[in-house]
């Protein structure tokens, strides 16, 4: 026997990746953004009502280690949805932790030397230092994205 799942994907906040907003609105916060996303899904609710049955998980990635939880504590109050849990993957969840992790993604990847990757790590102090290291490093990645934006833009006005 099949079993089936239903993949519900929002792009949030309004006005960001594939989604469009129409009223002009672009300044958020993360708590009108949950409600937001907990109205989204309270209205899919309401246009496929036979799937209120079914079990209900939140994921997300990136940023969404953000949202997520703050949509996963609405659901849980939300008795009308059978949330059973959340999922984050590659989530931004806590600064710290985010940008100690970039000191070894950056030197595994040849983007600092091997004393910058030495560096004590974990304190407010040092995530500041990396976070410099990170923006020097990183400066021929964004010049590189840069020059394709205007290639891009270059071949659209040709057009």
């Amino acid at each position: 026997e099949f079993q089936y799942a239903n993949i519900i994907y929002l792009d949030a906040p309004a006005g960001v990746g594939f989604s469009v907003r129409l009223d002009g609105l672009w300044n958020y916060t993360d708590t009108e953004v949950a409600m937001d996303n907990h109205a989204a899904m309270k209205e899919w609710f309401k246009k496929f009502p036979e799937r209120m049955k079914n079990d209900f998980y939140a994921a997300g990635e990136s940023y969404a280690g953000t949202y997520i939880p703050m949509l996963s504590a609405l659901l849980v109050d939300d008795e009308s949805i059978k949330f059973k849990g959340m999922l984050i993957g590659n989530g931004c969840v806590d600064d710290v932790l985010n940008f100690n992790s970039l000191v070894d993604f950056n030197y595994n990847h040849g983007f600092i030397d091997e004393r910058d990757h030495r560096r004590p790590k974990g304190t407010a102090h040092d995530v500041q230092a990396y976070k410099r290291i990170e923006d020097k490093a990183s400066q021929t990645a964004k010049d590189i994205s840069y020059m394709m934006y205007e290639v891009d833009r270059n071949a659209k006005d040709r057009t």
